[in-house]
């Protein structure tokens, strides 16, 4: 079984608070704003929260960077970085891009977080290559790269213009824990103690969710993505997605543990999607088209037990694709709202 890069939505990079997904966070939003009354803006001063002192060490998987002072311009390179520095008032000067469609709203910010810019407007560099020269322009005091893989000749280049802030030891590209990347990053800006009350909030909706919905914790579910060949991506317990249906209560197929590795996926075969019927439901993210279409049209997908009886949710929009590889405090909700009614449909059927 070959393995290799996904195709993920959050790679061709990996919504609105509005509604009942907003009621979640709004009180932990309220919160987490500039601390001395200010709106954040793009080159706003961070003013440290009450009670911490500069400068703060952050460990990380290649060594210590110290932040001497409350940093005043923050670029990301991370995508998931972006959604934390907002949730606790920072606008961040430079963003990567991650879905085309954002441009014209927002760039490289999703709909869940658009609304906490503020009108401001980052720069937006590529999230396949670091765009130095665009970072360097911004004249950042610090760099935020704990949500992507980022390289040692990479880190040393980036360390070269600001304090950067790398992904911390201990885990492969893009497995970072969603609750890990939030309070690496909230450390780095000197809101530790803003962070972990996002972190609470956000896990208290995901427990909630699985209390509410006892027939997820009976449910072995399996996450693909389509490949080019008639294939699918499954993704490990590791990758942050699967961390997420973990957190709501579905757990995966045991058949599937041994696939990984070191790597947050593995790549199936169209000769082997049978694998996929050791699974009680299965989750489909379905956002990219063609290979989405191809993958529908096989007949071993046709035959494949949870597709005849209708154990499937299919993830066709490209914002729900990139909210669950975010899987960040501000995604929390709007993924919640949009997937829980989802399966417990499906789980019914």
């Amino acid at each position: 079984m070959a393995t290799r890069r996904p195709r993920d939505p959050a790679f061709s990079r990996r919504t609105l608070l509005a509604g009942g997904a907003a009621a979640g966070l709004g009180l932990a939003l309220g919160a987490c704003g500039s601390d001395d009354g200010s709106a954040p803006g793009t080159g706003a001063a961070v003013t440290p929260a009450p009670g911490t002192a500069f400068p703060v060490r952050v460990p990380h998987k290649f060594g210590t960077t110290t932040v001497r002072a409350a940093p005043k311009r923050v670029a990301s390179v991370g995508g998931g970085d972006v959604d934390t520095l907002l949730a606790l008032g920072i606008v961040p000067l430079v963003v990567p891009d991650i879905e085309p469609s954002w441009k014209a709203d927002g760039g490289g910010v999703g709909p869940w977080s658009r609304p906490l810019l503020r009108g401001a407007e980052p720069t937006v560099v590529s999230s396949q290559e670091i765009g130095f020269e665009q970072i360097a322009a911004a004249r950042p005091d610090l760099v935020s790269a704990v949500e992507f893989d980022l390289k040692r000749s990479d880190y040393d280049k980036l360390s070269d213009l600001a304090a950067t802030i790398a992904p911390p030891k201990g885990f492969a590209a893009y497995t970072v824990p969603w609750d890990t990347m939030a309070l690496q990053v909230g450390r780095s800006v000197g809101r530790l103690a803003a962070a972990r009350k996002l972190v609470a909030t956000a896990r208290a909706q995901r427990t909630q969710a699985g209390r509410d919905n006892p027939a997820f914790a009976r449910a072995r579910t399996i996450l693909v993505d389509p490949d080019d060949a008639g294939g699918v991506y499954v993704f490990a317990p590791g990758d942050v997605r699967s961390r997420f249906l973990e957190d709501i209560g579905l757990q995966p197929p045991a058949a599937v543990d041994s696939l990984f590795g070191e790597q947050f996926y593995a790549q199936i075969s169209a000769e082997r999607l049978d694998i996929l019927d050791e699974s009680d439901l299965i989750i489909l993210v379905g956002s990219n088209t063609g290979p989405t279409k191809a993958l529908l049209a096989t007949r071993v997908w046709t035959q494949l037990k949870n597709v005849k009886s209708g154990r499937l949710v299919t993830i066709t929009e490209p914002d729900l694709a990139i909210a669950m590889s975010y899987s960040s405090v501000l995604s929390t909700p709007y993924q919640l709202e949009r997937l829980v009614p989802r399966v417990r449909r499906a789980l019914a059927a």
